[in-house]
Parts: C-alpha cells; sequence; structure tokens
C-alpha cells in the first residue's frame, strides 16, 4: 500500500535540503569573501616589498595583522608563510639577542605552518631555511628544507642565487645524493649570472664547490677560473 504522506513530504524535503544547502554555499562564499578583504591591506605591503620600497615598522606589522584576521575566517598556507616573512623582516632590523631569537622562532612555527598547508613553495622553504641558519646557524634542517625548496621549483629565476648562497652556507649538511641537485643549481648560476656565481664563490670559500659542478663542462671551468683571477685583481669580491 503506498504511504501518501512520504510521497507529498518529498518535494518539501528536497526543497528543505536545497535550501539549506544555499544557505551553506552562501555562508562559504560571504566567508571567504571577508577573509579576501582582510588581505586587501597586507597585499598592499607584499606589493610595496616587491617594488623595492623600504618598509616601516608599522606596515610589517599590518602585514601580519591582515593575515591573522583572514586566517581567522579562511585557512591558508601562503598567509602563514606571509606571517613568516614579515617576522623575517622584524628579526633583520632588530638588534637585541634576544628578541631576534624569539622573533624568528615566530618566523619558523609560522613558516612550517604554511609549508604543511602547501608544499609547493620555493620561496617559503628558502625562507625556512634561512631562519633555521639564522637561529641554529646550517644545520640538517636547514639543508632538508633547501633540498625541498630545489625539488618544488628548481628553475625560478627569482630564487636561484639566494637559494645557492644558502646551499653554499649549509654545504656540510648537504645529504651526498642532494650534491648533483644542487651542482645543477651552480651550473644554472653560470649560465644566467656568471659574475655573480664567481663573487659568491670566492665571499663564501666554496671555489672547490663550484670548480665541482662546472666540472662536466671543461670550457666552462676554464671560463669561470678566468672569471676568478679578473674578480681578485679588480677587488670587486
Amino acid at each position: 500500500m503506498t504511504n501518501h504522506r512520504a510521497f507529498f513530504n518529498r518535494p518539501l524535503t528536497y526543497s528543505v535540503a536545497v535550501l539549506l544547502l544555499g544557505i551553506l554555499l552562501t555562508i562559504s562564499a560571504s566567508t571567504h569573501t571577508v577573509s579576501s578583504l582582510f588581505l586587501i591591506p597586507g597585499n598592499q605591503v607584499l606589493e610595496d616589498l616587491r617594488t623595492g620600497k623600504n618598509l616601516t615598522d608599522d606596515q610589517i606589522d599590518t602585514l601580519i595583522a591582515s593575515r591573522k584576521r583572514s586566517l581567522q575566517f579562511f585557512e591558508s598556507g601562503q598567509k602563514w608563510t606571509d606571517i613568516g616573512l614579515a617576522f623575517l623582516l622584524l628579526e633583520a632590523r632588530t638588534h637585541d639577542s634576544e628578541e631576534k631569537k624569539a622573533i624568528l622562532t615566530k618566523a619558523i612555527t609560522s613558516l612550517e605552518k604554511g609549508l604543511s598547508l602547501a608544499p609547493s613553495n620555493p620561496w617559503g622553504w628558502t625562507r625556512l631555511a634561512h631562519a633555521y641558519i639564522l637561529l641554529e646557524g646550517p644545520s640538517e634542517k636547514a639543508a632538508e628544507a633547501l633540498v625541498r625548496a630545489i625539488l618544488v621549483a628548481p628553475y625560478e629565476p627569482s630564487i636561484l642565487l639566494t637559494r645557492l648562497t644558502l646551499v653554499l652556507s649549509a654545504w656540510e649538511y648537504l645529504p651526498k645524493n642532494a650534491w648533483p641537485l644542487a651542482f645543477a643549481q651552480v651550473r644554472t648560476v653560470w649560465r644566467s649570472t656568471p659574475d655573480d656565481l664567481t663573487k659568491l664563490a670566492l665571499n663564501s670559500h666554496r671555489l672547490h664547490i663550484v670548480r665541482s659542478a662546472l666540472l662536466e663542462a671543461p670550457e666552462n671551468l676554464k671560463k669561470f677560473e678566468i672569471l676568478v683571477q679578473k674578480t681578485l685583481a679588480a677587488g670587486k669580491h
């Protein structure tokens, strides 16, 4: 026998379900919109940083505050790594050693949180390695972060020289199975900015590592040695 009540309730049940779904989607969209609005002041700070403007302490505080407010509505790895960047900027202008340690600890916590949510971020891994080195000196943790940065974006031009500088500083902690990755980074920087690589090799006392990386192409190694002598003679390193 047909259940007439159940039959006539079906459209009502479906309508209620659709209504509830619509409400949930509206709330979700509104939450995302509010979260995005809180990002705007900090976005301007990042734009000023990108264009080379000197930031004030207040601007850096604005970047941190905008990301924290936005995180209350919508979780994001990028927001956490932005906070980590802001703390690194604050550390660079702080002179008290204990305060530096406290700020670096906050930077590391923020960067680790962000990278756990969004690991495909080469700048995030590079900044995490930098923070580790600033706090503890070169270490296995720093080397591991640098390897992750290379694996995520081995040929990203904007990060190559900065990352290689850190790689060379943490070389003793780099696992041997990662040396081919690092040597490839050396060769990439050589092709794009040989003068910068030469100065880096001299200033970091890592000439032997660069020579090892260029050994597979004798003509490049020869050019490098000539450039080393010219740089030394000119006193430009």
